[in-house]
């Protein structure tokens, strides 16, 4: 019963007992000590605050290290500790997803994430799962863009014998009519992905990935048809060890824990690291325009199937978070922008024009994104901007294929605005704006990383790169440092919405249907936005 609780209180947004590693440092700081004479009164106050950001800073700061190696047969190892409960978490995340199907089989990945689960050569079909269950623990089964994860939380008694199955998780997978039929039939029930822009938009801006133009976790009833060597052959291709990796944060010390999936792993034979390169566009827009000839009429369309950040706009801004004072007097559109733009591509149903901004998988550029979406949502009109000008953001979440959307309204040149908008950030001008959001986010990743589900899934959707076989500070692995400094998340504005890495989605003159989802109310996608998770999942089912 308590490893039942256990495990309970570690899928808990909020624990209410137990203090461990990433505890620690969570008690409010001292109050400073009053000062009796009246002439020291205004150079103590001073100290004093100065004592206060200082004391915040490191209440914040998440400690502990994690280790991070690559094991002989090509497999990263993220090792990390966590005292807080009695429990393992076990993540097995493998470097590819939808975005790796086949023209001619699109949702093959999906299904055969599901195929893992239905034996080995060493494994029964259900003995995965099992091991997990039967322990009194929990499975969960996430596929995404361009990633698939295999979490598991259980006893830490029992870490040894998870360990022992997941060497055995991809090798000599069972392939018959049968479970085949099962795994396409459990991943067709899966729930599908929404999204705010055409999927050709997301494709486009990530770099014309052909894969990212479908639905991933859409399964037809076609793949049933499909070869069992087929089958075999893309197991044994891209389902390997080589282009995974496990992440482990249990209660002992990460050098501990290290040796025992050491051991685990040892007999796989010796492989070279493989990892699949996810870039994004660098080269120069391969389409410019000088001038924008679309004109945009604000609307009010809403849906009820988004997952969106852009909630934030509807919100009224306060006059503290304000740059720059509103004026009720119509001023002029912003000049049009003379140099590169982003390429058009004819995708959108919407009279107005959408730009989509491809995001880097580090944990940094994430983070970074998250916070200038949200200022984006709640900058004020400048001055000199119409009255009905207007940005939006949206925060497309994917563990490895992330975008920014952007929707202007409101003003002749869509582009200008954006422009404008993002230059205000990059130069300090939203410093308050931005310091509102960025600091009560860093304080609730802080305590959301104290749960070792967290902080397993946070290490394992982080970089992709790593492996140097040293001790890697939490604080830097998971990105969380960057929300302590306001001026680095404001160097990524540009970065992050340079021209090369975004499109700008038009209408198209027919009016075959695309797929797109509108954005949603203020209200509906500001708390899908919050309770939504970094990519699509589902829960394992046991056969």
């Amino acid at each position: 019963m308590r490893l039942s609780l256990a495990i309970a209180a570690a899928l808990t947004s909020f624990p209410v007992a137990g203090h461990g590693s990433l505890f620690s440092g969570l008690a409010p700081a001292d109050a400073p000590a009053e000062v009796a004479e009246e002439d020291e009164a205004e150079s103590d106050a001073s100290s004093s605050e100065s004592d206060a950001v200082s004391a915040e800073d490191d209440r914040l700061r998440l400690p502990g290290y994690a280790l991070d190696t690559v094991l002989p047969c090509g497999l990263r190892v993220v090792v990390a500790r966590d005292a807080s409960l009695p429990v393992a978490v076990v993540i097995l995340a493998l470097e590819l997803g939808s975005e790796d199907d086949p023209p001619e089989h699109p949702g093959l990945h999906h299904a055969l994430a599901y195929q893992l689960l239905l034996g080995s050569r060493e494994l029964r079909p259900g003995e995965v799962l099992a091991t997990v269950n039967d322990a009194g623990g929990i499975t969960r089964l996430s596929t995404g863009a361009a990633q698939i994860r295999y979490e598991s939380v259980l006893p830490v008694a029992r870490l040894d014998q998870l360990l022992w199955v997941e060497s055995h998780r991809l090798r000599a997978v069972t392939v018959n009519e049968g479970t085949w039929r099962r795994a396409v039939s459990w991943a067709s029930n899966d729930p599908r992905e929404g999204v705010s822009v055409p999927r050709g938009a997301l494709a486009a801006a990530h770099g014309d990935i052909k894969g990212l133009e479908h639905d991933g976790r859409r399964a037809p009833a076609a793949l049933r048809q499909i070869e069992l060597d087929y089958l075999r052959g893309v197991l044994k291709t891209n389902f390997r060890y080589e282009r995974a990796t496990l992440v482990v944060v249990a209660p002992g010390e990460p050098e501990g824990t290290l040796k025992r999936v050491e051991a685990a792993f040892r007999e796989l034979p010796a492989a070279a690291r493989r990892v699949p390169a996810r870039t994004l566009p660098s080269a120069a827009p391969t389409e410019t325009e000088t001038t924008s000839e679309t004109t945009s009429e604000t609307t009010s369309e809403t849906t009820s199937e988004t997952t969106s950040e852009a909630a934030e706009a509807a919100k009224p801004a306060t006059p503290a978070e304000a740059s720059e004072p509103s004026s009720e007097a119509e001023g002029d559109a912003p000049a049009a922008v003379m140099g590169p733009r982003p390429r058009v591509v004819a995708l959108g149903r919407r009279n107005s024009a959408a730009f989509v901004y491809a995001l880097d998988s580090s944990p940094s550029d994430e983070l970074a994104a998250r916070v200038l979406c949200k200022v984006i949502n709640r900058q004020r009109r400048a001055g000199d901007e119409p009255r009905r000008a207007r940005l939006r953001c949206h925060w497309e979440r994917d563990a490895r294929r992330a975008a920014l959307v952007l929707w202007p309204s409101g003003v002749d040149d869509p582009y200008a605005l954006v422009q404008t908008r993002i230059e205000r950030i990059a130069s300090g001008s939203d410093r308050k704006l931005v310091d509102r959001i960025r600091a009560p986010m860093r304080a609730n990743m802080r305590h959301e990383l104290r749960l070792p589900v967290e902080l397993a899934r946070r290490l394992a959707t982080g970089s992709i790169d790593g492996g140097d076989g040293g001790r890697r500070v939490l604080e830097e692995l998971t990105g969380l440092s960057l929300l302590a400094d306001p001026e680095a998340i404001e160097s990524r504005a540009k970065w992050i919405f340079q021209p090369a890495r975004g499109v700008e989605v038009r209408r198209k003159q027919d009016d075959d249907d695309d797929g797109e989802v509108k954005p949603a109310s203020a209200e509906e996608s500001e708390d899908a936005s919050e309770k939504s998770t970094e990519d699509a999942s589902s829960e394992g089912r046991r056969p």
